[in-house]
């Protein structure tokens, strides 16, 4: 058999040299034929790929280039002065409304800390009482 036999081996026999190279490259032919017979048609589409371009296709929505020379921004989207001074202005509400929350927290921290601080204080007070009992 052609296939299985290898340069050694063929070397072994005291082939000539040019008849060990049409062995190999008959090798060569067969494995190549081999490959190209297991190779899917051109036609042949993974049902997985289909699927995920559907997916892809569906999902992604439709954007427009930019870089077009027929591209116009839509009214909606364009941005103008009083546009941006809008969003400056709930930025800055925004800002301020987590500021507050983060100081609410802060002045309930320092209540609490202070209450624990008198809590303490009063027990020590209470504990050397009782150590100074008879």
């Amino acid at each position: 058999d052609i296939s299985k036999v290898n340069l050694e081996e063929l070397e072994a026999q005291g082939l000539p040299k040019a008849d060990i190279r049409k062995i190999l490259r008959q090798q060569r032919q067969q494995r190549w034929q081999q490959l190209m017979s297991s190779k899917p048609d051109d036609r042949y589409e993974d049902p997985a790929d289909v699927a995920a371009i559907e997916d892809a296709n569906t999902l992604m929505g439709d954007y427009k280039l930019k870089t077009d020379p027929d591209y116009v921004v839509p009214e909606h989207l364009r941005i103008n002065a009083d546009k941006k001074r809008r969003q400056m202005v709930l930025l800055e509400e925004s800002i301020y409304t987590i500021k507050m929350a983060f100081n609410d927290r802060f002045l309930a921290l320092r209540e609490l800390k202070a209450r624990m601080r008198t809590n303490i204080k009063a027990d020590n007070a209470r504990i050397r009482e009782i150590n100074e009992e008879p």
